[in-house]
């Protein structure tokens, strides 16, 4: 668990949270990262939004616009949070596998606290995929609707969710390796395979049109 002394890592400067990640420390890890990757991504909606809210040229779109600009704020707060949680859910995996297993009793314990953790670290990039792949629908709507000298960071927005999209897949994968319940796995592959769906056709339809507008 994270000593209550140790700054939570969305609050880390750029350069202390890149040096912690290349560091020998086991977390933050990839699914930090992919957390912060979302992150970034809402934060390039949101700058489109907020130059096209207030603008006399684009009156029609601005309730939308407004209306995406605060789920992207929403979503950002959340993923901020995940950029820690994943670190925290990391360590509880570590810790369980620690644990120890001489008699059938500790076995059993062991077992039982891992499938736990598993679950808990499997929550966490899952939760960063739903953000991701709904910051990618907002980025390729905001490319048609928002402030058209902003298209490029609708683009990269949209860019950025399908990255954060799919690296949170990844951490769902493999921490699904090691878990039992059969159910639960089908479950979030399920869930896994109809977030995938469309992203890469919708990434690239966005990035192509913000070429086409240059």
């Amino acid at each position: 668990m994270r000593n209550s002394d140790e700054p939570r890592l969305a609050d880390l400067s750029c350069r202390e949270y890149v040096e912690k990640l290349a560091s020998k420390e086991p977390a933050p890890g990839g699914g930090s990262a992919a957390a912060l990757v979302g992150a970034l991504a809402t934060a390039l909606g949101s700058m489109v939004a907020n130059f096209t809210v207030g603008r006399e040229d684009f009156a029609k779109s601005e309730k939308e616009v407004q209306s995406h600009l605060e789920r992207l704020e929403e979503i950002r707060e959340e993923l901020l949070e995940l950029v820690n949680e994943d670190a925290v859910a990391y360590r509880r995996v570590a810790k369980a596998f620690k644990l120890p297993r001489n008699t059938a009793h500790q076995k059993q314990r062991r077992a039982e606290r891992l499938e736990k953790a598993l679950r808990g670290a499997t929550a966490v990039p899952m939760a960063v995929a739903e953000h991701a792949r709904e910051v990618l629908r907002i980025g390729g709507r905001l490319a048609h609707i928002g402030n058209p000298r902003l298209i490029t960071d609708a683009a990269m927005a949209a860019c950025l969710g399908e990255i954060a999209l799919l690296c949170a897949r990844l951490n769902v994968e493999i921490n699904l390796v090691s878990i039992q319940d059969v159910d639960f796995v089908q479950a979030q592959r399920a869930q896994l395979r109809r977030l995938l769906r469309g992203a890469e056709a919708a990434r690239r339809k966005v990035y192509d049109l913000a070429l086409q507008k240059l």
